[in-house]
């Protein structure tokens, strides 16, 4: 399945339209893929999609209201807090053998100036069948401050995973220095040999390339540089997914980052690029060269209906129209993202050496000192 999220507001509904369009290019290259929307309300954006809520997204909506009564949640992230913890629900939808999550703010499959970010067949057919024979239950990206970045990952469901998900938001711990349940200190972890070769099987370079790119990126990380769970979403779904699926139970990988490879790109971040609400026609202040660069992608590649039609269309339809015509009268209609950070350009595939991955074992764990642990031939990270 093609996945996302929704949760029902205003301020997300008008994402719906790019997100659907670029979906539903993916669903034609990807075998046997339906689109699928995780979400307590069906606002008719979509109608390709299979709207999904059910018995799973009330038991992780409850189990999230639980948490968070029970924990304060800092940081500039913290007004994403109600929607983020849904995407556990994902964890126990084993009707599906394989999901491809990409956040609501995403263009699913870029095309136009970024030749090489769309998705092929030949890709997926390279990578994912290897995937799927592997013990590897995820493959998820880091980024500047979180190992994980829940934007964009793949998804073996598991129910087991899913009930450590439920339990942990019922009954689970957070502090900063050790993360969920007294897990670890960021540099024992970080410096975790068979963590480590885990995600370098995902990148997929040669051994020793691949082994120092890991320790770069997870160098590169606040996890890592502030020595902090405190990480963007580290007590929420980022840190989450991260202490289960790669500290807790080693089934996670990092994807490769080969040039010639789909990259998802993820409006990530404040102001978002389709203006708020339908109805709301002010342009996002700083960030109007990344609302010009996603209106392109919805009007230059005919994503939306033309003009002439919006009487028929969704109010969503009509709201985007009317913003884009807001940004060509002003002259700023074909600015790009160039003087900005967005979107993201996050990987989504594995590489083929995925099919090496080895788990980490039930019976294993790694020391929780606040000492810093080495390995022989290793990055310290002090």
């Amino acid at each position: 399945g093609i996945a996302t999220l929704y949760d029902g507001s205003e301020q997300y509904r008008c994402a719906l339209p790019l997100w659907c369009a670029t979906a539903t290019e993916l669903r034609t290259i990807i075998p046997a893929s339906e689109i699928m929307i995780l979400s307590p309300a069906a606002p008719g954006e979509c109608p390709p999609a299979r709207w999904v809520w059910g018995e799973v997204g009330r038991e992780v909506h409850e189990a999230a209201a639980r948490y968070l009564a029970a924990h304060h949640i800092g940081g500039t992230w913290a007004y994403l807090k109600q929607p983020v913890l849904l995407k556990l629900a994902l964890l126990g939808m084993t009707q599906y053998s394989l999901l491809v999550f990409i956040d609501l703010d995403s263009d699913c499959n870029p095309r136009g100036r970024y030749p090489h970010s769309h998705l092929t067949l030949a890709q997926w057919q390279s990578a994912i069948p290897q995937f799927m024979a592997s013990r590897a239950l995820f493959v998820g990206s880091p980024d500047h401050s979180a190992p994980v970045n829940t934007g964009v990952f793949l998804l073996k469901p598991r129910r087991f995973l899913y009930h450590e998900a439920i339990r942990l938001l019922r009954d689970g711990s957070w502090n900063p220095q050790t993360g969920f349940n007294g897990a670890g200190d960021p540099h024992v972890l970080a410096n975790d040999s068979q963590q480590l070769a885990r995600l370098a099987v995902g990148i997929g370079a040669a051994r020793p390339s691949s082994l120092a790119r890991v320790r770069e990126l997870m160098g590169r990380t606040d996890f890592v540089r502030g020595r902090t769970w405190q990480f963007v979403c580290g007590n929420l779904d980022q840190g989450i997914f991260w202490y289960l699926l790669y500290v807790k139970f080693g089934v996670g990988t990092w994807a490769s980052e080969s040039e010639a490879t789909w990259r998802v790109h993820h409006f990530w971040g404040h102001g978002k690029p389709w203006g708020g609400p339908p109805g709301t026609f002010q342009l996002p202040g700083k960030r109007v060269h990344a609302c010009a660069n996603y209106l392109q992608r919805l009007v230059n590649w005919g994503r939306l209906l033309p003009m002439n039609q919006t009487r028929e269309a969704s109010a969503c339809t009509r709201h985007l129209w009317r913003l884009w015509g807001k940004l060509v009268a002003a002259n700023r209609s074909m600015e790009n993202d160039s003087p900005g950070w967005t979107p993201l350009r996050a990987t989504v595939l594995p590489s083929e050496r995925v099919i090496t991955f080895i788990p980490r074992l039930a019976s294993q764990s790694v020391t929780r000192s606040s000492t810093s642990y080495r390995f022989k031939n290793s990055v310290q990270y002090q």
